[in-house]
């Protein structure tokens, strides 16, 4: 191999550069639904088959291409939006570097019917980034765009698209923004003609409703703000719409969706008092600021963002959230701790009854995976009982609802009651996923569950999962299911809530199969567990020990946490100065 500089070939300049606009389908939703919106569309209708992977089509009733400029728009760097240096100071449009239309047109078989206002209506077929002629056709006012055979020409990039479903996820994710962003435009999505959004002209307010639900409606803070010049507009949720998931925050800059961390976490931060951990606020936000105070030629994506003065815009955006939280931080949970004064009896005649002691809490004695001397213990247990491996404790104590205590020769075993049921849970859920079904119980009374948009696509692709750790649950009218069954381990009457936050945390489960059954699994037996503060019956206690060391590994959780604290005499000897 030669190590001689040259220039490359012009195909292959083609298709690197595509490469940084063109990644999946989403990308080309993305660019399409743009140009729509820059051509002053009231009406965009997006058409998927098999997630954007077979065909893409995006059709509107915007201005439309003059035939003399339908060639011209796919040749790299043609573009309507800007056409000085200085324009680039004062971007007002969403598309401007003259990328997205060459790039689709050389990674796959693109198809383009436009007329303009005067109706005069053309069409022209791109092959793999070769152009035929254009002609006369009839259709009304607007573009009509259809992509098929994306990367046929590109093998390598092909084989790295995910599932049909993770697309279509991905497609409804970008789309979604745009939805927000511009309430004005009607919208109408579907995939293989089935209807996933058909949104009509609203209010912002009205917009979040038709794509969450009238329950997020109602549970909105308006956001208007001023200050020289910036202002924002929009709303933040109350404390009711946290979710355990980053996805449902939208940042827009003059109605261009961004990813900046910096505004983001200022926003997180102004729940900081209000939200627990882990948990993230919803907000459809939009900052409105001259075009020449921030720079978004940063990356072809156009979602990255720099400000002239980010501390100024951090500190106004922060300022305006934390404004409009003032009344709800007035209603947020307050606790009343009721102190009285308990005179304790120190003289030498104090008796003490150790079966009337209440166990306070202890520093915590964290057992590492390199510390076997827990594990050393319990497989003994194991091996002095009877063949079925049942531990048999006569005097188990549940403590303030949240642990299990009993004790050994040489000291105590704690047993945190939630994290054990977790790993109870998860082992089953495993195999649940690696191998058969796990048994299911029916609920007395079906429960119904209505769902939006891309959480109805999720749930379709983890159904089989779902049925699989011990689920019986089935489709129900248009978005809708049915749940007839719950796993059998699973104590709590909240599968509802429990399948939400499956899906909530979808986006962290990965394509791996192996990944899949991880996540899927830890995320439903965290869930699932019976809580610290449930108050157990002895035979539960003793039910869920006997199920703890029949696991594989019962001492720690799939997180990480462990499970079992073992506490020796020695150690209490030495809390009490005894050595």
């Amino acid at each position: 191999m030669s190590n001689s500089i040259k220039i490359i070939d012009s195909n292959l300049r083609e298709k690197i550069a595509a490469g940084e606009v063109i990644e999946r389908p989403s990308s080309i939703i993305k660019e399409l639904v743009e140009n729509s919106i820059d051509a002053n569309s009231k009406l965009i209708e997006i058409n998927i088959d098999n997630g954007g992977i077979d065909s893409i089509t995006v059709k509107d009733d915007g201005d439309g291409i003059v035939k003399e400029e339908i060639e011209l728009a796919f040749q790299r760097h043609a573009t309507s939006k800007i056409s000085t240096l200085e324009d680039l100071d004062k971007i007002s449009t969403l598309g401007f570097r003259g990328e997205a239309l060459p790039s689709i047109g050389s990674v796959s078989h693109t198809h383009i019917k436009t007329a303009t206002n005067n109706g005069q209506a053309n069409e022209l077929t791109i092959q793999s980034g070769k152009s035929i002629k254009a002609k006369p056709v009839s259709r009304n006012k607007g573009t009509t765009i259809t992509v098929r055979k994306l990367f046929e020409n590109l093998p390598a990039r092909k084989k790295f698209l995910k599932s049909s479903e993770s697309e279509q996820i991905a497609i409804t994710k970008i789309l979604k923004q745009y939805f927000l962003s511009y309430p004005d435009i009607s919208f109408k999505y579907s995939n293989s003609k089935k209807i996933i959004f058909d949104l009509h002209r609203n209010d912002l307010k009205g917009r979040i409703s038709d794509i969450f639900g009238n329950s997020h409606a109602n549970e909105l803070i308006d956001v208007n703000n001023i200050k020289g010049e910036y202002s924002i507009s929009g709303y933040i949720g109350n404390i009711n719409l946290a979710r355990k998931r980053v996805g449902d925050q939208y940042l827009f800059i003059n109605g261009r969706f961004i990813l900046n961390k910096m505004l983001n976490h200022s926003i997180y931060r102004s729940y900081s008092s209000l939200l627990d951990r882990g948990e993230y606020p919803f907000f459809v936000l939009n900052l409105s600021i001259d075009p020449s105070l921030f720079d978004i030629n940063v990356h072809p994506s156009k979602r990255e963002v720099r400000f002239e003065n980010d501390w100024k815009a951090n500190q106004f955006v922060k300022d305006s959230i934390v404004k409009s939280l003032g009344d709800v931080s007035k209603t947020a949970k307050t606790f009343n701790f009721n102190i009285s004064e308990k005179k304790i009896n120190t003289s030498r005649e104090l008796k003490l009854e150790y079966d009337k002691l209440s166990y306070q809490n202890i520093d915590d004695i964290i057992v590492t995976q390199n510390d076997n001397s827990i594990n050393d213990k319990i497989n003994q247990i194991l091996l002095d009982n009877n063949e079925n491996n049942n531990l048999d404790i006569d005097q188990v104590w549940q403590i303030h609802n949240k642990y299990l205590l009993t004790r050994l020769n040489d000291g105590l075993v704690i047993i945190d009651q939630h994290v054990a049921h977790e790993r109870i849970l998860y082992d089953s859920a495993i195999n649940g996923l690696n191998s058969a079904n796990i048994e299911s119980q029916t609920v007395l009374f079906p429960k119904t569950l209505d769902f939006k948009g891309d959480e109805y696509d999720i749930l379709l692709k983890l159904l089989p999962y779902l049925n699989k750790i011990g689920f019986k649950i089935r489709e129900f009218g248009e978005n809708k299911i049915i749940i007839e069954g719950v796993p059998v381990y699973m104590k709590n009457d909240d599968e509802i809530s429990l399948i939400k936050d499956i899906i909530d945390k979808y986006d962290t489960y990965g394509e791996n199969e192996t990944e899949l059954h991880d996540k899927l699994a830890a995320n439903y037996s965290c869930k699932a567990a019976i809580k610290a503060g449930e108050k157990l019956e002895e035979n539960e206690i003793k039910h869920l020990i006997n199920k703890l060391f029949q696991s594989p590994n019962p001492y720690f959780c799939p997180h990480g946490r462990p499970i079992i604290v073992n506490l020796t005499i020695e150690e209490l000897d030495k809390r009490f100065e005894r050595i």
